[in-house]
């Protein structure tokens, strides 16, 4: 008896799939195998947004109207969940750099635990009270009537939503990012089929209208979040079950909560200043031209993001993981060597960007105020890029060593007493022309201090959960 459950512990053990060890060996290995994957997850990520526009155009105007202001809605609820991922990637990698396996397992049960009491919460709030915050918006009320059914629908998407972020952060902070891979591609290809079946093809049902976009996300985030569920029982992380409540560890959630609160701040505060920026750009001469040329200009600058995104998310867990082992050394080095392949990259997407300007925006449209707006935004941004970079991947790493006050607090800095106040005066001279020159300054200063504050070399020290 005692050798077959030995040999059955034997098969579990070669079953389980072993992920990379971050916080020694090559570098630019450990780099490349987290940066391609997240690549991956990040552009099929950006995938769903347009599928769910190219859908809701088949429905018209009104419905189109609906979905995109509802997403500006979600994405201030979803940052909560994606922020407490923040946190969780932080804890978990560095207790695993540390070989603290059973720490690690523990922090994820809490996150989960926690994360899915909070997205029950945010629930509730985005169904009774997702109608009271598109009245603050002035839209019209065959809009508001539309937007407020389609909230209320997607509030149910948050408790799969929950189990995805907090599983793919823990698949990343022990090193596994082809694990979040499977994930997301998974959820992405599911909900393009789902839209366009439940939306433009009508099946099997011709009543879902706008709700059959919402009912596509939900249906397949809850079938990734099976699908993460299973990959977290192949993991090597995997050892205690996620169902038992004696494991939640209410002190490593208030650690997890301590990291991920002030990256919600940030996220909010950049979602907030862009509503505040249109109004800037409503205030200026052809603000009709000004906002549609800074959407367009918006929308390609998302996709030279990816790449920034994608190193950013695989930097963090390999600070992590080198401060868990106590080799700050490698955590440092690491930043640099992804600052170095941000940087670059931006330098060559900049020039490009830059040069092709005028070509791009003819491309996207017909207004010649617009399209002059559009390659003068995108030639001053190109200038800003590397900038951005910096201050992405430098983010990144302080959030892997659980440092993410300084970054919220440079983040509304920047964001409210130079880019808005910059960009409201230079709009009085200067029209739309200031507000871009407003954004490059800000990114300019941003990046200018995050760049001492991680030369000071104090973000290594920071740990906010106490030893086991």
């Amino acid at each position: 008896m005692s050798e077959a459950s030995g040999d059955s512990q034997d098969s579990l053990a070669m079953a389980k799939i072993e992920p990379a060890n971050l916080s020694s060996g090559s570098l630019w290995k450990a780099i490349w195998r987290m940066s391609y994957p997240l690549l991956i997850s990040t552009v099929s990520n950006s995938t769903i947004g347009i599928a769910d526009v190219q859908v809701a155009k088949y429905l018209g105007t009104i419905s189109q109207a609906s979905v995109g202001i509802g997403e500006q809605v979600l994405f201030l609820f979803e940052v909560i969940i994606i922020s407490m991922g923040v946190g969780t990637t932080a804890l978990i990698s560095k207790a695993w750099g540390a070989n603290e396996k059973n720490k690690a397992q523990i922090l994820l049960i809490s996150s989960l635990g926690f994360t899915v009491v909070l997205s029950i919460l945010l629930l509730f709030i985005q169904y009774f009270s997702g109608g009271y915050i598109l009245k603050l918006l002035n839209l019209k009320p065959d809009v508001l009537a539309l937007a407020t059914k389609y909230l209320q629908t997607y509030s149910w998407f948050y408790i799969p939503f929950s189990f995805v972020v907090t599983f793919n952060a823990s698949f990343r902070s022990i090193g596994d990012a082809k694990m979040q891979m499977m994930v997301v591609l998974t959820i992405t290809i599911l909900n393009i089929l789902l839209d366009f079946l439940l939306v433009y093809l009508k099946f099997p049902l011709t009543l879902f209208g706008t709700n059959g976009i919402a009912l596509a996300s939900i249906t397949a985030t809850s079938i990734g979040a099976v699908l993460a569920l299973f990959l977290y029982t192949k993991s090597a992380l995997f050892n205690l079950s996620i169902f038992k409540p004696k494991y939640i560890n209410f002190e490593y959630i208030k650690s997890i909560v301590k990291i991920g609160f002030p990256a919600a701040i940030q996220r909010m505060n950049w979602v907030i200043s862009v509503f505040v920026l249109f109004y800037i750009f409503s205030t200026c001469c052809h603000s009709t031209s000004a906002i549609a040329a800074w959407s367009v200009g918006l929308r390609i600058e998302a996709l030279l993001f990816m790449p920034l995104v994608a190193l950013s998310l695989s930097v963090t867990p390999i600070v992590g993981q080198s401060i868990g082992a106590h080799n700050y050394k490698r955590a440092y080095d690491a930043t640099l060597k992804v600052v170095k392949v941000a940087v670059s990259l931006m330098l060559v997407c900049s020039v490009l960007m830059y040069l092709a300007s005028g070509y791009l925006a003819k491309l996207s449209s017909l207004d010649s105020e617009t399209i002059k707006l559009v390659a003068c935004y995108l030639k001053f941004n190109a200038v800003a890029e590397p900038f951005l970079a910096v201050t992405m991947v430098i983010t990144g790493a302080l959030q892997g060593a659980s440092d993410t006050k300084f970054a919220m607090l440079i983040s509304l800095i920047a964001n409210w007493c130079i880019r808005l106040p910059v960009a409201y005066y230079l709009a009085l001279k200067l029209g739309p022309v200031g507000v871009f020159i407003a954004m490059v300054i800000s990114n300019t200063f941003s990046t200018i201090i995050m760049t001492i504050y991680f030369a000071k070399l104090k973000w290594l020290q920071l740990d906010v959960l106490k030893p086991s």
